[in-house]
């Protein structure tokens, strides 16, 4: 019938234009979600040039602790060498055993002044 026929078509023009707008909202919301994903592969790539740059600076600082370092040490080598210019050498090795020292030994040799003519040994005259 005639009523029908128009009921149904009534029915199929709601139906038309509630999936236009379900499409209308999913065509919003994918964009939406498009917007999203590019900000935050935008943010993501901001952080990982941050975090190059990071590594950078301290790949910078460690080379320049390593040369000052080395500064360092070579100032203390320059201060060694000039505080002791000469490696003390003993002229005679230590003896791990004592001398033999007694009472009748000590008497034995009695210390006698080497006998020295004056002018054999000038000293040089004072400024």
């Amino acid at each position: 019938t005639q009523e029908s026929l128009a009921e149904k078509e009534l029915q199929l023009l709601v139906m038309i234009h509630q999936l236009s707008t379900l499409r209308d909202q999913l065509l919003t919301a994918h964009s939406e979600q498009k917007n999203m994903a590019a900000m935050l592969f935008e943010k993501q790539q901001q952080q990982m040039e941050l975090a190059r740059q990071q590594q950078e600076q301290i790949a910078k600082q460690q080379q320049q602790l390593i040369q000052q370092q080395h500064k360092i040490n070579l100032l203390q080598q320059q201060i060694q060498q000039v505080n002791m210019p000469y490696v003390m050498i003993p002229a005679f090795p230590p003896s791990h055993q004592p001398l033999p020292v007694t009472p009748d030994s000590q008497l034995a040799l009695p210390i006698q002044p080497i006998p020295c003519k004056p002018g054999l040994f000038s000293l040089p005259p004072f400024p």
